[in-house]
C-alpha cells in the first residue's frame, strides 16, 4: 500500500527536501512526487533558481507556491521554496532577516496553529540567536530544513561548527526536540558510500509529542543526493478549510507602464475633492483609481488548473529513476573495476531510444523528442 494511502483523514504531512537545483527533469519528478505521497506542506532547499523562474515553472496543482532567492552570494546557488496546500489556512511571515536563506510561513486552519520555518544553513552559518528567534514565535514551532549540523546528538559521526550550535540550542530552554531518527542518514554523496543526517525535523515539545512517523523516502531522491523526508503528525479535527479560486495574479511583465501612468494622471487630475472629505473616503477613493487602472493597463495570468501527467509519462518518470539508479551503482563499479564506462552510457541510451521507438504516439501532444528528453 502506498504512503498516500496510509494517511489518516486528520494527518499533516510535511515533507523536507534539498533538491540540489530543480532543474527541468527534477521539476516533473517533483510533480510526480507530489501526485504520489500528498504532502500538505512541502520544505525545498537549494532551489538555485531567479524569483521569474519560480513564478513561471513552478506552479503545481492545489498549492501554494512561497520562494526566496537567496539574496547574498547569489553565485554560490541557494533559495528556499516552500508550497502549501490551498486547503490549509495559511500565511507568509514577513518579517523574516533577508540576508538568511529561510522562509517562515504561519499556519492557521481551523484550529490548526503551527509556525513552519523552512532553514537552508551553509557550513558553519547556523547562527544560535537566529534558532532563538524561531523559538519566540507564538505557539508551536516546527523548524524543516538542511542545517549542515554534525552532531552525534542527531546520529551523525563527527562534531563541527553547525552542530556545536544545534547542540547548544538543544540543550538550551528554547524547548526543542529532534524528530528525526538517528540510523537513518537523509544525505548520500554520489558515487560513495557516505552518508549523513542532514536535513533535520526540529520543533516543540508539545507538537513532538503529535508525531506519528517520520520517513526517509530513499528511493524517491529524484536525482538529488538528499533524499525527502515526510514527517507526519496527528491532528484532532479537520484542518482543511473549503476553498474559493484565487484572484489572478497580475503578470507585471507585459504591462503597459505608459498607459498605467497617463490613465491614473488624467483620472487623478479630474478629480473633484472638496475639503469635506475625509481621509478614509480618500483613501479608499484613491484604491479604486489605482486598482481600476491596473486592470485596463496590466493583464492577469490565468487561473488554469494545472492537469496531472498523463499516465504514460508518470510511468516513464519512475522507470527512469530506476535506470539512474541501476547506471550510478554500475557506473560506480565500471569504475572501481578501472573499466570506461563510456560505452555502457551510449548502451543505456539506444536501449531506452528503442523502447521510447515503440510507443504510441497517438496524442499529439507528446512526440518522440519530449520522450527522449525524460
Amino acid at each position: 500500500m502506498s504512503l498516500s494511502k496510509q494517511k489518516k483523514t486528520h494527518s499533516l504531512a510535511i515533507v523536507q527536501w534539498n533538491c540540489f537545483k530543480l532543474t527541468q527533469n527534477r521539476i516533473l519528478d517533483l510533480g510526480v512526487f507530489l501526485q504520489d505521497f500528498q504532502p500538505d506542506i512541502m520544505s525545498i532547499q537549494e532551489v538555485k533558481l531567479t524569483q521569474e523562474e519560480v513564478n513561471v515553472f513552478i506552479r503545481f496543482s492545489g498549492y501554494s507556491t512561497y520562494y526566496k532567492p537567496r539574496q547574498v552570494n547569489q553565485s554560490f546557488g541557494g533559495g528556499v521554496l516552500v508550497l502549501v496546500k490551498n486547503k490549509i489556512g495559511h500565511s507568509e511571515i514577513s518579517n523574516f532577516a533577508v540576508s538568511v536563506d529561510h522562509l517562515g510561513i504561519k499556519i492557521d486552519s481551523n484550529g490548526l496553529k503551527l509556525h513552519l520555518v523552512s532553514l537552508y544553513a551553509p557550513v558553519n552559518t547556523l547562527d544560535l540567536n537566529l534558532m532563538k528567534s524561531y523559538c519566540k514565535l507564538e505557539g508551536d514551532v516546527l523548524i524543516v530544513g538542511d542545517l549542515n549540523a554534525k552532531t552525534p546528538v542527531v546520529g551523525c559521526g563527527s562534531l563541527d561548527a553547525n552542530g556545536r550550535v544545534l547542540e547548544e540550542a538543544l540543550v538550551s530552554d528554547l524547548d526543542l526536540c529532534v524528530l528525526n531518527e538517528p540510523n537513518k542518514p537523509t544525505y548520500f554523496k554520489f558515487n560513495n558510500s557516505y552518508s549523513e543526517i542532514l536535513d533535520l525535523f526540529l520543533c516543540s515539545t508539545s507538537l513532538a509529542n503529535k508525531m506519528i512517523s517520520i520517513q526517509v523516502l530513499a528511493d524517491s531522491k529524484m536525482g538529488s543526493d538528499h533524499a525527502p523526508v515526510m514527517c507526519t503528525f496527528s491532528i484532532s479535527s479537520p484542518f482543511f478549510l473549503e476553498t474559493v479560486d484565487p484572484e489572478p495574479r497580475f503578470n507585471f511583465s507585459k504591462a503597459d507602464w505608459g498607459l498605467y501612468g497617463c490613465s491614473l494622471d488624467n483620472m487623478i487630475e479630474s478629480l473633484n475633492v472638496g475639503n469635506s472629505c475625509e481621509i478614509g473616503e480618500l483613501d479608499e477613493l484613491f484604491s479604486r483609481i489605482v486598482g481600476s487602472m491596473a486592470d485596463g493597463a496590466i493583464p492577469k495570468f490565468s487561473n488554469r488548473q494545472l492537469k496531472s501527467y498523463p499516465s504514460s509519462i508518470v510511468e516513464l518518470i519512475k522507470k527512469r529513476r530506476v535506470a539512474n539508479l541501476f547506471a550510478s551503482v554500475l557506473g560506480k563499479t565500471y569504475t572501481e573495476a578501472g573499466v570506461d564506462s563510456c560505452d555502457f552510457d551510449s548502451n543505456i541510451y539506444s536501449y531506452v531510444e528503442e523502447f521510447v521507438n515503440k510507443l504510441d504516439y497517438s496524442d499529439d501532444k507528446y512526440d518522440k523528442v519530449s520522450f527522449l528528453e525524460l
